[in-house]
């Protein structure tokens, strides 16, 4: 399968001071590279990376989306909110096969 490589920027992002800390830098970027892959025609979807679970929603606007990140408390099995990110995503001419 084919990969396609986007340049993604971070717009914007919002934390909820949350005692599990924040997702890894990087990993909400690959978070929206998956979903734009894997998820070509959704408008909306959640993408697992490590720990975090990220809600991953289109814009009306061309290339800008926006996620929700999640993870789950060990010692309360519930899910908790961590952060909000809002991107502009545009393709690349770079593949690479997986």
């Amino acid at each position: 399968m084919k990969y396609q490589l986007f340049d993604i920027e971070i717009i914007e992002s919002q934390f909820d001071n949350n005692p599990l800390g924040v997702p890894d830098m990087g990993t909400p970027e690959e978070a929206l590279q998956d979903f734009l892959n894997y998820c070509p025609n959704a408008s909306e979807d959640c993408i697992s990376k490590g720990e975090n679970d990220f809600v991953i929603w289109r814009d009306e606007v061309d290339g800008q989306y926006f996620a929700n990140a999640w993870t789950v408390n060990p010692e309360t099995g519930e899910r908790e909110y961590l952060a909000y990110y809002e991107f502009k995503a545009s393709p690349t001419n770079e593949f690479i096969n997986i």
